[in-house]
């Protein structure tokens, strides 16, 4: 016995696996499911306690489905999942597992396929595969010292700073013990202009 929707107490079916309980004129009924369920709460396929197909999996809507849309995969639990955003269509979690990059990615090769933001430093892009490719020797050593020669200019740079700021720091100090002042970029020592201004009277 079910309580129908007018607050009734009507008999109600038994459904097997593969049927969902409905209510129809204060009666209740037992409905087929959806071709590709295996158990249901409704007639969409949207509404699936199981798949049909044990091969099926489910999207995040709960819709059976043969295969994954595009940009996502099946799981151990044949739930489908986004891929990695540097991949455009996956098998799997990673970078690692893109079957096509990005759009914003591109290529890297190195003993297997990532789909990366930009091409590491040991490697160029190359154009005619769209893809990073390994540099030979001599392109690896003018990356190297380029990279090594900008580091060292870096540090020189910040150091010939910071000895000029000491320099320009430790002569205002001496200035200042000495009683020296700068005025309108003439140096007078406090006390001789006027005691000169003095004796020329």
């Amino acid at each position: 016995m079910r309580t129908n929707s007018q607050g009734q107490r009507v008999c109600a079916p038994s459904c097997n696996s593969n049927q969902y309980l409905s209510e129809k004129n204060g009666e209740f009924f037992c409905f087929d499911c959806h071709p590709q369920c295996s158990g249901c709460t409704g007639p969409a396929n949207t509404q699936c306690s199981h798949c049909r197909n044990v091969n099926n999996t489910f999207t995040s809507e709960n819709e059976c489905i043969a295969a994954c849309p595009f940009g996502s995969y099946s799981d151990d639990n044949n739930k489908c999942r986004a891929c990695d955003p540097q991949c455009s269509g996956c098998s799997g979690p990673s970078s690692s597992n893109c079957s096509v990059c990005s759009e914003e990615s591109i290529t890297q090769t190195n003993g297997e396929s990532v789909c990366v933001p930009s091409c590491p430093l040991w490697q160029i892009y190359d154009l005619s595969s769209s893809s990073c490719a390994l540099t030979n020797d001599a392109q690896l050593a003018v990356i190297v010292v380029a990279s090594v020669t900008g580091g060292v200019l870096l540090v020189l740079a910040c150091l010939l700073a910071c000895c000029c700021i000491f320099c320009f720091r430790k002569k205002q100090k001496l200035n200042a013990d000495d009683g020296i002042e700068l005025t309108g970029g003439v140096a007078f020592k406090r006390g001789s202009y006027l005691t000169n201004k003095m004796s020329s009277l």
